[in-house]
């Protein structure tokens, strides 16, 4: 597991996979095991970096502590889905989720990676 957590920057970013790992489906099973929710957590911190908000600015903002904030962006940790709607309020903008349909026609999976999309509020 120690090569998987040098896919993640010291800032929580995520690695794009290369052809290595998206032609080796043990390193891409290891990779959503230490980090299942990174999806979500690089939606976070991209909104967050393209405000040029940091951690603390953002938690302040959504009235919640930076650790939080760190905690979500780390992928590894699950949240309430209202951090979220404080999230998208803070920043001025609207989420919803998005089920990948590919996953939806496999029966034997028991979870897949849900995206967040995140648009400009109306």
């Amino acid at each position: 597991m120690k090569a998987m957590t040098a896919v993640r920057s010291d800032r929580g970013t995520t690695a794009a996979p290369g052809a290595v790992w998206e032609s080796d489906p043990a390193v891409l099973e290891a990779y959503a095991n230490e980090f299942p929710f990174a999806h979500v957590a690089d939606r976070i911190l991209a909104l967050r970096a393209n405000l040029g908000w940091t951690q603390q600015e953002l938690a302040e903002r959504a009235g919640t502590t930076q650790s939080v904030i760190a905690r979500a962006e780390s992928g590894r940790h699950s949240f309430r889905i209202d951090l979220l709607d404080r999230i998208a309020s803070a920043a001025g903008v609207n989420w919803w989720p998005q089920f990948d349909p590919l996953l939806a026609a496999k029966p034997d999976v028991g979870h897949g990676p849900a995206n967040v999309v995140v648009a400009p509020g109306w």
